[in-house]
């Protein structure tokens, strides 16, 4: 009798528990979802690519005289165009320089003999008192003095010159990012001194296969992906349309200039594959994954339908999708969460 009266006791509360939970199921407001309308995009499916950030101007300055280093700019140091790199001692160029002034003023004033001496040899000439063969003389002699002064002059403008040059000047503003001697060393005519990289024109070389050759255009945007967070859309500045025979590659590069890229940095370059054409897009948010179910949910008359689709590729935050998605659909993009199929919706944006 007791445990009839336990199981009629449990079967009622058991039925009065299931009422509850039917009522609140049927009392439960509508989810309150965020939705976009569903349109066409131009598209194209990409490929990741690894590029380089690059300076456009960068070298190793080289001695134009010979000599001791005097002075040498620190690694790290940034430079305006014309500032001094090195300095190098000009002691040489300038006792050559002294040595060339000297034998000039001595030709010019021997010059000014020689040219009395024509005048005077011409003068007797007309007077039959000089032969024809001294004046000719007189006149051989100036002319080589004068190919002689023209030489001085030479060698006078350069030791001026190795005197200015003994100052290595920057030829662009940048950095130092090596020294290639010490201060007190001997250098050469060519010797390298230091590395000097422009800092602020810079550029993304990425090796892109041939076969993306013909999709590219200079003036195109590309995205470039610098960490999961932070994306770059930067203009393509030229193709360099000189495959490799090794690698069957070409190189792109991207105008980077007034961006917080760093040279030497290494970033991802999307890269189209084919020629972009209008397709259906939806965006990410829209795309619900359970298990191995892909699906998107439509609003249709205040209920959440849900409509399998298949992911054809993806452009940024764009989806390519087939599937029972048209134009003008109605995805929800917030709130689907906890959804279920044909459940009430309320749209609140």
């Amino acid at each position: 009798m007791k445990l009839r009266l336990i199981n009629a006791v449990g079967f009622s509360l058991y039925f009065c528990f299931g009422c509850f939970i039917s009522v609140n199921a049927q009392e439960m407001p509508p989810a309150q979802v965020h939705v976009v309308k569903v349109g066409k995009q131009f598209m194209a499916p990409k490929v990741s690519l690894k590029g380089n950030v690059v300076a456009l101007k960068k070298g190793v300055i080289a001695a134009e005289v010979a000599g001791q280093v005097d002075e040498l700019a620190l690694v790290g140091a940034r430079l305006n165009k014309a500032a001094s790199i090195a300095t190098i001692n000009a002691d040489a160029p300038r006792w050559r320089l002294t040595r060339a002034q000297a034998r000039l003023q001595s030709l010019k004033a021997d010059l000014v003999f020689r040219d009395s001496e024509v005048e005077r040899f011409s003068l007797l000439a007309k007077k039959d008192n000089a032969s024809k063969n001294q004046l000719q003389q007189a006149i051989s002699i100036k002319e080589m003095l004068v190919q002689d002064i023209n030489i001085a002059e030479t060698e006078v403008k350069e030791a001026n010159k190795a005197i200015d040059r003994s100052k290595v000047p920057a030829p662009y503003a940048g950095v130092i990012t090596e020294r290639m001697v010490e201060i007190g060393e001997f250098v050469n005519v060519g010797d390298p001194i230091a590395r000097l990289v422009n800092t602020s024109q810079i550029e993304i070389a990425v090796p892109t296969p041939l076969d993306y050759f013909s999709i590219l255009k200079q003036g195109d945007n590309l995205t470039v992906i610098r960490t999961s967070e932070e994306q770059l859309n930067l203009p393509i500045r030229s193709i360099v349309n000189v495959g490799d025979t090794q690698t069957r590659m070409v190189e792109t590069r991207l105008q980077a200039t007034d961006t917080p890229l760093v040279i030497g940095e290494s970033v991802s370059v999307l890269i189209p594959k084919a020629i972009a054409q209008e397709r259906i897009a939806i965006p990410r948010d829209a795309l619900i994954i359970r298990g191995n179910q892909t699906f998107v949910y439509r609003v249709s008359n205040d209920v959440a339908i849900q409509i399998p689709i298949t992911i054809a590729f993806s452009d940024n935050d764009w989806l390519s999708v087939t599937g029972d998605v048209n134009a003008g659909d109605v995805l929800i993009t917030r709130g689907a969460e906890r959804l279920q199929p044909n459940s009430p919706v309320v749209v609140v944006n």
